[in-house]
């Protein structure tokens, strides 16, 4: 895992912290909405990344 390495791995990223920020500013500052919509903003981060991205392998010792 690591950088997206595609312009289109950038903009998933982005549109992730400008969510984060967009929510910190227009939600209610308590956490009984804060913490369900990064949760949700996260949930929807891995989704995304688990079906586009490279799919994940056991890379430690020889390559099988």
């Amino acid at each position: 895992m690591g950088f997206p390495c595609a312009w289109q791995g950038w903009v998933v990223v982005c549109v992730y912290i400008i969510l984060w920020f967009w929510g910190a500013i227009l939600l209610p500052k308590k956490g009984e909405v804060i913490m369900p919509y990064g949760i949700f903003l996260t949930a929807l981060l891995f989704a995304v990344c688990w079906w586009k991205g490279e799919k994940p392998r056991w890379r430690w010792g020889k390559d099988s």
